[in-house]
């Protein structure tokens, strides 16, 4: 991660290696900071979801790597993750991953009244 940040010279970036677990209660002013948060197969898109949402601003960015399509169809045809609203499922291109691999897109709903 560190080496990728310096290859693409990106600004105001940063890689925290803890548990995410053990990460809010270590770095509180981490809750509800990230624009963007990403799972790369730890859990089921549900779950993965449960463990990011304390993470994401409102309207932050979700992505959650899934295996097939079909799995990506079950989520799209599911009314709703909690706390996330369902935008899209991104074919993952063959020559970055397996073939047939999809990545969830999710956004983090605003409380009610601040959109």
């Amino acid at each position: 991660m560190r080496h990728i940040i310096r290859c693409l010279k990106l600004q105001r970036v940063s890689v925290v290696s803890e548990r995410l677990e053990h990460l809010l209660e270590l770095r509180p002013a981490m809750r509800e900071s990230s624009d963007l948060a990403l799972a790369r197969a730890v859990a089921p898109p549900d779950e993965a979801s449960a463990m990011a949402l304390p993470f994401l601003k409102p309207g932050g960015t979700f992505l959650a790597q899934l295996g097939t399509r079909e799995e990506a169809d079950h989520y799209l045809n599911q009314e709703n993750v909690p706390g996330f609203v369902i935008v899209r499922a991104v074919r993952v291109p063959p020559c970055v991953g397996r073939p047939g691999r999809q990545v969830l897109v999710l956004k983090r709903s605003y409380p009610p009244g601040e959109e």
